[in-house]
């Protein structure tokens, strides 16, 4: 965003301090603005009188009634950061997703709209409940404050001023993109829509194709996904990448104290073929599995995996149980761990129980391929589920995200097994 408005040389405001650590990546053109501080105006750099905004490359589209108001809205980008947006009756900027808690588009919705309040006079259609529980509290608190009470709201002492948002972003997959009739309420079609999609496919659904034309741009992640949207017949003209943003803050390993695990002494709800790991005695009755005699203070001492992924084909859960399970059959007498936080869609509650049977199932197909390659007139054994399989253990708690940067400095390496990733 170029920011313009009208001053005097003697009055800009200064630059918002400390923004450089939170998003240390340029956004590219469009839409957008780089947050960080090396990149913010400067006093010389700023006009000394304007009176207009300049969007590039959509500053066509701007209505110009609306161009004054946008250059004081806007102006807040190189003012200081503020503590509240109540003041903001019409926010400049709507953020629109689907409400469904804990998933990829709410945290990236909020490591978006976080380092804009107080920058920007925007409003997200989500309260904060449609996030992930146990977020930092000052992103909580950012949250609460960017929940959009009053997005419509008229301000009194300018009935006149419009009520349209200028920029609408609609943080959806394309075929949920708002048509003509998606701005109910608003007085209108905001001056800029723009179209926050990504599929994990290379391929997208044909109910798709086309809706690029309800929006002005559409933002994705990376190029690979620009580059299907494309071939889908999205106008490659339409198309920016707009990198995931991340904390380096709040995931930097050196800033948080590991867990001790495995994770029993936590009491979280988890399943693991060391039964002795399992907290709840339902999972455990589930789970059928004879006492392995395996102590904590080897299980600690062992090298640790950690995967983190909802409970379906996409993300190749067995693809990750059978390579584990192959690579450090008991016979290599290698001492590993793998650690997954997952849980099962819509039933919670017997996630556990269901996963590790789950696990055991990959392994008896396992076992026999194993018997059948040696021989069975070779004397050979046929390998014991779990006993002569390696440590694995499932925890479907719902961790905090502070509980999750734990987890993470607290394994060896992480891995990712996956069919498909948006």
């Amino acid at each position: 965003v170029q920011v313009a408005h009208t001053v005097t040389s003697d009055a800009v405001p200064q630059a918002p301090s400390g923004a450089a650590n939170l998003y240390p990546f340029p956004i590219v053109p469009g839409v957008a603005a780089v947050f960080d501080d090396a990149n913010a105006p400067t006093a010389e750099q700023l006009p000394t009188s304007f009176d207009g905004i300049g969007f590039e490359p959509v500053s066509a589209r701007i209505d110009p009634k609306t161009r004054p108001a946008i250059a004081a809205w806007v102006s807040h980008l190189v003012a200081p950061k503020v503590n509240d947006t109540s003041s903001f009756l019409v926010p400049g900027i709507i953020w629109d997703t689907f409400c469904i808690k804990c998933f990829g588009f709410s945290n990236e919705v909020m490591h978006f709209g976080v380092p804009l309040e107080g920058r920007v006079p925007m409003r997200l259609r989500n309260a904060p409940d449609c996030f992930c529980h146990g977020t930092p509290p000052s992103f909580a608190a950012s949250l609460r404050r960017l929940a959009a009470e009053k997005q419509f709201e008229v301000d009194k002492r300018n009935p006149t001023a419009t009520t349209r948002p200028v920029l609408w972003v609609s943080h959806k997959d394309p075929g949920s993109f708002p048509g003509r009739t998606g701005f109910t309420g608003l007085g209108g079609r905001p001056d800029i829509v723009v179209g926050r999609g990504m599929y994990e496919f290379n391929k997208v659904p044909a109910n798709w194709k086309g809706k690029d034309a309800l929006v002005d741009e559409v933002w994705v992640p990376c190029r690979y996904i620009r580059y299907v949207f494309e071939q889908a017949g999205f106008r490659r003209e339409k198309l920016y990448v707009m990198p995931e943003p991340i904390d380096t803050r709040q995931f930097d390993p050196a800033s948080v104290a590991p867990f001790l695990l495995p994770v029993r002494h936590l009491g979280w709800q988890l399943a693991s073929n060391r039964p002795g790991d399992v907290t709840v005695a339902a999972v455990e009755e589930a789970s059928q599995l004879p006492v392995v005699p395996t102590t904590v203070d080897a299980l600690r001492s062992n090298f640790k995996f950690l995967a983190i992924f909802k409970w379906e084909s996409r993300k190749a859960w067995d693809v990750l149980l059978r390579a584990y399970f192959e690579a450090f059959l008991a016979e290599r007498r290698v001492n590993a761990s793998l650690y997954i936080v997952s849980y099962v869609y819509g039933d919670n509650a017997r996630s556990p129980a269901k996963m590790i049977r789950d696990a055991g199932e990959i392994a008896e197909e396992i076992a026999e391929a194993y018997q059948h390659h040696h021989g069975r007139n070779e004397g050979t054994e046929k390998l014991r589920w779990p006993e002569d399989f390696p440590h694995v253990e499932i925890i479907s708690e719902q961790l905090s995200e502070a509980d999750l940067v734990r987890l993470y400095a607290s394994v060896d390496a992480f891995v990712m097994p996956t069919r498909g990733e948006g």
